[in-house]
């Protein structure tokens, strides 16, 4: 065991993933593969038994974890309920009618899906891609991947999402301007994954023809239609968006009321999407005029078991992660070595991307170090082309690892192995890395011309320093060599 105590950080993690690679090849489930990853991992970066169960603890109770797993298992209860009210083939059909293009249907719904910033979103658009992929006779790897891609084309730009949001907090910019640079990163895969996933689908006029159903009143009243039967999905989106913008109200009156500033405070992240998806099921349940019996067997699947075991998986790993400081030694490391800016900006956000699987998590433990970096060289005004490459390659290394809840969950549903879809994904994700260094160059020439010159902007001090510290502390702490 000394040997792999001894190596470097990001041999370490490489070792721990190949393991877990290797176990979900052999059709172990995901969750006991996370878990047995993350014990090996917590023993590769010198934690004892009894610390590693302790980590385990910590994430088990963090409300952030509880609210992932309701979650997940609202979003299969929800899923079922639309299956069992036979409400997924309308919707489906209905959209149909409206685009007549079994392509545009199979893309739409994880996209649409893709606007609401939904842990394990990607298992709730899966049964509209399935029943879509049917016209098109699509396998399932085509399945899980156009569900999985498709559902994270806009969180490069989407001022809702978690990882925009800290990176203007970071870098000093508007979340506009965030989203305004890197909007070509999101024009980009959406082109990308047309190319690589649907380009090649194609089904027979008449299949096309025979799902698309006739609609009285035209396109109008298939509008009307789809609107109507889609409504759980609006409505979620809908009730999300009003929730959110409650919290973010009391928010503003809690700074002059300290009880309702401690009570929004104490509310658990994504709380507000756990009420609308329950709202939603409740709806959804009444509307489709459901009886006892049929929901009893919304809840009496197998699959609820199965998720229930990987979002276990996906907290044991997480805490282990992160109590093992595993994250810190890695971006410590990078940061020792001394490299170039804008390698560490590609290197770094990558490797956390793929370690965490989480866009916030890339971003809080590495643009402090990168601006950091770029602050110290004088070149506060090109901080918008780093950021722009970072979330880039950074968003590269969680589409590509086997730890992201949509992966794991597209992959289950479909009844795909893991090394499947990420043989197929290799190649967009590097173009994904490609994009971003164009983009980073076109900044690098295009800011001072645009009124960004020297010492225009300036990053804002932020803990960068400390968290420079703390990657080093702790890679020293683990005895990292």
């Amino acid at each position: 065991m000394d040997w792999l105590l001894n190596l470097p950080p990001l041999v370490k993690l490489g070792f721990v993933f190949a393991l877990m690679l290797m176990l979900i090849r052999a059709r172990i489930n995901i969750g006991w593969a996370l878990c047995l990853g993350a014990v090996v991992c917590g023993l590769a970066f010198r934690q004892g038994p009894s610390h590693i169960l302790r980590s385990v603890a910590a994430a088990a109770i963090d409300p952030a974890y509880a609210i992932l797993v309701s979650l997940i298992l609202l979003v299969l209860i929800l899923n079922h309920t639309l299956k069992e009210g036979g409400q997924i083939d309308r919707i489906v059909s209905s959209f149909l009618a409206i685009a007549r293009r079994p392509r545009t249907t199979l893309v739409f719904f994880p996209a649409l899906l893709g606007l609401l910033p939904m842990p394990g979103g990607a298992l709730f658009s899966a049964p509209m891609v399935e029943t879509a992929g049917k016209m098109l006779h699509v396998d399932d790897r085509d399945k899980t991947l156009v569900n999985y891609w498709f559902r994270h084309v806009w969180e490069y730009s989407w001022p809702l999402y978690p990882g925009i949001m800290l990176s203007a907090v970071y870098s000093g910019y508007s979340v506009l301007a965030i989203c305004l640079a890197q909007a070509p990163l999101m024009v980009f895969v959406i082109i990308e994954g047309w190319f690589f996933y649907v380009r090649h689908l194609k089904a027979r006029p008449s299949e096309a023809d025979e799902a698309a159903p006739a609609v009285p009143n035209g396109r109008r009243g298939a509008v009307v239609e789809f609107l109507r039967q889609a409504s759980p999905i609006w409505l979620v989106i809908l009730m999300f968006a009003v929730l959110r913008s409650l919290l973010v109200a009391a928010s503003r009156w809690g700074a002059s009321d300290s009880t309702l500033g401690e009570l929004v405070g104490r509310l658990p992240k994504n709380v507000d999407l756990l009420v609308a998806v329950v709202l939603v099921i409740l709806y959804t349940w009444l509307r489709n005029r459901m009886g006892l019996r049929q929901i009893g067997r919304v809840f009496w699947q197998r699959d609820m078991l199965d998720n229930f075991i990987i979002a276990a998986g996906i907290i044991v790993f997480g805490g282990v992660l992160t109590g093992s400081g595993a994250a810190h030694a890695v971006a410590g490391q990078l940061h020792d070595l001394a490299i170039p800016t804008w390698i560490v900006a590609v290197v770094l956000p990558f490797t956390v991307g793929a370690v965490t699987g989480i866009t916030m998590n890339m971003v809080v433990l590495t643009y402090q170090i990168i601006l950091f970096m770029v602050h110290n060289e004088a070149n506060d005004h090109l901080a918008l082309a780093y950021c722009a490459l970072a979330f880039a390659s950074g968003y590269a290394g969680i589409l590509i690892t086997p730890v992201h809840i949509c992966m794991v969950q597209s992959n289950h549903y479909f009844k795909l192995n893991a090394t499947a879809s990420l043989r197929r994904l290799a190649v967009p994700v590097l173009g994904l890395i490609v994009a971003g260094l164009v983009l980073f160059q076109a900044y690098r020439v295009a800011l001072p011309w645009l009124g960004q010159g020297r010492g225009s902007h300036e990053i804002p001090a932020t803990s960068a320093e400390a968290a420079v510290e703390a990657a080093r502390r702790t890679a020293e702490s683990l005895d990292v060599r």
